[in-house]
């Protein structure tokens, strides 16, 4: 089950950033890390709420270092709709000129 929560956030945040090719290795690695977080971060949470001991300390670390993480891939997020680099540079080029530069 981590596993498949593990991937289904992995998914959905490549996902805001547009796609995985669209991701250098080291975004690729911070979409990783940050899933790893958010997902230890539920685990916490679950077990805190049905009972179980948690340090709570450790569940604060770990909940800031995924909000910060997520600020950051956010900052990387063009808004939805909008085509950047050189998507962008291509449509335009393609409505001016009918074919985009190779």
């Amino acid at each position: 089950m981590a596993a498949r929560r593990f991937n289904a956030i992995q998914a959905e945040l490549t996902a805001d950033l547009g796609s995985n090719a669209a991701l250098s290795a080291a975004e690729r690695m911070t979409v990783a890390n940050t899933a790893s977080l958010i997902l230890e971060s539920e685990n916490l949470q679950r077990r805190q709420q049905r009972g179980q001991a948690i340090d709570a300390d450790v569940l604060v670390r770990v909940t800031n270092a995924a909000a910060r993480a997520l600020t950051a891939l956010k900052a990387k997020r063009s808004p939805k709709g909008l085509l950047t680099g050189r998507e962008a540079l291509d449509s335009y080029l393609k409505t001016k000129h009918g074919d985009p530069v190779a």
